[in-house]
């Protein structure tokens, strides 16, 4: 978090590299002081994942404020009718810190003079101006609140000086709470505006930009702006990996879970979660809960406002769970702040058993380095974040964060090989099934009868990343309403596991990155082309039956039907040896993808009998 420091003027601000200052405003009640001081420390990614638990691109952050905020001189006395308080005001003690000098800082004689902020521009002065601005906003939010806060300290009425205390704390946490969401929200806005501001009059008094509105440079030269990677902190040479915990990963539909411990007062909680990177938010299923013998009143946070999520399938409103301790394969983990949704994703006939009884979202998510390992045994392994890498001979993409929390890169393009059409911009989800959706806004651009397996996606830095794969549009049921990621423009396109999930790959939201070794770029991305279309039935006994669904006429399923007599509705009792009830719609789908033998056996019962027949893939 890039937390709230008072401002000095511009012209001390930029002499000196140590500065400080202290500042103090007094209402009718209380008196505000605020005192900071600047950092010789350097920020660094890892140094700011320490710092701030909730800035969601620490790749792309110039500068932060470490602040902590008090009542001054806080006293609860005794009064007729109990306990109550006293304070002289409140108080905010802060450090900043900002990046040292490096690839993220431009000299002004690179300024493109945008009337508007662009990415990828800044320099050292005009991130500490951004700084002194939020600052400013945030001296102006407290010192507006001390009323409040005053009259609400006033109130207070308590049975001992604890219990008294304490009230005051959580009044000033609970302002804080609220205030700070909007703090950074608008002030950083304003901020950024300020530092462009200031760049355009540097522009304009160093003979940069024709004008202080900018618009263009005086030398008539359109810059292009620098690749994102160009100005991250570099990963290191060496392969760096500090083990947090690895957990065997069952895989359903392509996607990986783990088994999570959620430890409830005297009772620990196994359960299943979905690792889900196209998630914003972890979930708990209430289902589960009292599965579990746990009321999900139990663990609601009493007073909490419902919060709205969406998701692919739509959205709805969720309520928020006390804070609960977690554990995976008995090592503690950063535990998240859980909502309390309904987490059925995969169900019966189509799966075995039902999945699954929580989400592993990106609030949890990207405080680890996260490997994903489709090799049998599948896992998950969580990594310590800080000076996690690769290697330099292992490529990586650009990743971030919109401020609606889908993690996506701008670097990436989805191309049609035989329509010239491309889309830029791709969100990686871990909870899709699919290789890609091409987002709502711009299926209009898509001509009906397009080929859609004829497309290819490159991202800078990697080069290609997979070809010849599908793009799909979401059902109107997976597109859900206002707020549903499928709605977006930027990005303009999901990528799901069809994709991701062709070897290992690395999610390193702490870091900016994901890492997608070459031979899982190089894999093929699996489909059916066989022509048969099996799915799961439930029978009478609510027994699950693989039938046939359809055959293509053309295809190597025809041929096998023409020859062996193989048809639509019949009972297919094994692929490959293996006994069709112990397999899940996805296992199906690779098998018939050949990701395991370029042919297989297929079996299914013919009367009372039955028939195998070799089913040649490629």
């Amino acid at each position: 978090m890039r937390r709230p420091f008072f401002v000095l003027t511009a012209a001390v601000l930029f002499s000196s590299l140590v500065w400080s200052s202290t500042a103090s405003t007094k209402t009718a009640e209380m008196t505000y002081v605020s005192s900071w001081s600047l950092s010789p420390e350097g920020l660094s990614n890892d140094r700011l994942g320490e710092l701030d638990f909730q800035e969601l691109n620490p790749h792309r952050t110039l500068w932060h404020f470490e602040k902590k905020v008090r009542w001054q001189e806080l006293r609860a006395t005794q009064a007729e009718k109990g306990w109550v308080l006293q304070a002289k005001g409140l108080r905010t003690d802060g450090l900043v810190r900002t990046r040292p000098e490096g690839p993220w800082y431009s000299p002004i004689s690179d300024f493109s003079c945008s009337p508007e902020p662009q990415d990828g521009f800044a320099t050292r002065a005009g991130a500490e101006l951004a700084a002194t601005t939020a600052a400013r906003d945030w001296d102006r939010r407290v010192g507006r609140a001390q009323d409040l806060l005053a009259a609400q300290l006033g109130r207070v009425r308590a049975d001992s000086e604890e219990v008294a205390l304490g009230a005051a704390r959580k009044i000033l946490q609970e302002w804080l709470e609220r205030e700070e969401p909007l703090w950074r929200g608008e002030a950083f806005r304003e901020a950024r505006h300020t530092e462009w501001r200031h760049y355009l009059q540097e522009g304009s008094r160093l003979g940069v930009c024709a004008s202080q509105a900018g618009k263009r440079r005086k030398d008539g030269r359109t810059l292009a702006r620098p690749a994102v990677r160009t100005q991250m902190e570099p990963p290191s040479a060496d392969v760096s990996r500090k083990q947090w915990v690895r957990a065997p990963a069952r895989r359903w539909g392509g996607l990986y879970s783990i088994r999570l411990s959620l430890v409830f007062g005297p009772k620990t909680l196994i359960g299943q979660f979905l690792v889900d990177s196209g998630s914003a938010v972890s979930a708990v299923s209430p289902a589960w809960l009292r599965s579990q013998g746990i009321s999900p009143e139990k663990i609601e946070q009493a007073g909490a406002a419902p919060v709205r999520v969406s998701w692919s399938g739509g959205s709805g409103l969720a309520k928020r769970a006390i804070p609960l301790r977690a554990e995976i394969a008995d090592v503690p983990v950063i535990t998240p702040a859980f909502l309390l949704m309904e987490t059925d994703l995969f169900e019966t006939p189509q799966y075995p058993s039902d999945c699954c009884d929580g989400i592993l979202g990106m609030d949890f998510l990207r405080h680890y380095a996260v490997e994903l390992y489709p090799t049998k045994p599948a896992a998950v392994v969580l990594l310590d974040p800080r000076g996690y890498s690769l290697g330099q001979g292992t490529p990586w993409i650009e990743a971030r964060f919109t401020p609606s929390g889908d993690w996506y890169s701008p670097g990436c393009v989805l191309k049609g090989r035989s329509t010239g059409l491309s889309w830029s911009g791709v969100r990686w989800d871990s909870g899709s099934e699919m290789a890609s959706d091409l987002h709502s806004p711009w299926l209009s651009q898509l001509p009906e009868g397009t080929p859609r397996s004829s497309w290819s996606l490159a991202c800078e830095g990697v080069g290609k990343v997979a070809e010849a794969f599908s793009v799909t549009s979401p059902s109107a049921e997976d597109l859900g309403g206002e707020g549903s990621p499928f709605r977006s423009k930027v990005p303009a396109v999901t990528v799901g596991m069809e994709i991701l999930g062709r070897g290992t790959v690395v999610l390193d939201a702490a870091n900016g990155r994901i890492w997608i070794p070459r031979e899982t770029a190089r894999a093929p991305v699996l489909e059916n082309r066989s022509g048969l279309d099996l799915e799961f039935e439930l029978a009478q006994g609510a027994e699950r039956e693989l039938r046939v669904k359809a055959i293509r006429s053309g295809s190597v399923a025809a041929e096998l039907a023409r020859k062996s007599g193989l048809k639509v509705g019949d009972l297919i009792l094994s692929l490959a040896g293996r006994d069709s009830e112990d397999l899940d719609s996805w296992q199906v789908e690779q098998l018939l993808s050949g990701a395991e033998s370029a042919s297989l056996n297929v079996e299914w019962q013919v009367g009372k009998g039955r028939k195998v027949a070799p089913l040649k893939l490629r």
